[in-house]
């Protein structure tokens, strides 16, 4: 679904997630919500209908360019946690106002807990994650059995 540029905020980031829900055997999906100003309680919303979908084995979420902090990186972090059938992740979250260590965490978390997981592509680029949270989150993605893996910081 591509949506970047479209300004739909968290409430229309919540009547998406509601139709969401409702796609039980979903086994891919990709959303591009890039520049939507989509705040932490758009994330909530989404991330809450993700752990419904359970089915997932690819997933590719494009938030890049949004306002979802730390608190939003902890609910999508939750809700990836649920999809234990991912094998495939590509994850951009690049100028998102984030700070690091919590995000780094929540993140690390749920990569670890993703053991299905084969192929990786993450973008934290244009956020304020320092060299410590750097290295911990690289550390973590390390100790994954990856196949593919793009990082960027």
């Amino acid at each position: 679904m591509f949506l970047e540029n479209n300004l739909i905020g968290d409430s229309g980031v919540n009547y998406l997630s509601t139709a969401l829900i409702k796609l039980i055997n979903l086994s891919s999906l990709s959303l591009f919500f890039g520049n939507n100003s989509i705040g932490e309680s758009g994330v909530n919303y989404l991330s809450t209908a993700l752990i419904k979908l359970i089915n997932l084995s690819s997933l590719s979420l494009f938030l890049e360019d949004n306002s979802i902090g730390d608190s939003g990186v902890n609910y999508l972090s939750i809700a990836l946690i649920k999809l234990t059938n991912l094998s495939s992740l590509s994850l951009n979250l690049s100028w998102n106002k984030l700070i690091g260590e919590s995000t780094v965490n929540y993140l690390s978390i749920a990569l670890i807990k993703l053991i299905n997981l084969s192929s990786l592509t993450l973008n934290l680029c244009s956020n304020s994650i320092g060299e410590p949270d750097v290295n911990f989150l690289s550390t973590s993605i390390k100790n994954l059995n990856l196949k593919n893996k793009s990082i960027k910081f």
